[in-house]
């Protein structure tokens, strides 16, 4: 059997309702906030690791660079 519940005593009364509305908003204002933040060091850390990425690459590209024109040098030479 389901119990039987007075109807009066779960209602709240409309400034509880109001009070609720503002912390809502207070909290919903912390969160953007938070996901604000957290996006703006995803991008630092983005293009922190952008930039790693293209030193790494050039500097990768200049040593093999260097090591064909050391081969290509030691071709013609014995030839």
């Amino acid at each position: 059997e389901t119990p039987i519940v007075d109807k009066l005593a779960k209602k709240r009364p409309a400034a509880d309702f109001e009070e609720e509305a503002t912390c809502a908003v207070g909290v919903g204002n912390e969160v953007q906030s938070m996901l604000e933040k957290f996006g703006a060091d995803i991008s630092k850390v983005m293009q922190a690791k952008k930039k790693r990425l293209e030193c790494l690459t050039k500097n990768y590209m200049k040593g093999s660079q260097h090591k064909l024109e050391q081969l290509w040098s030691n071709y013609h030479g014995q030839r």
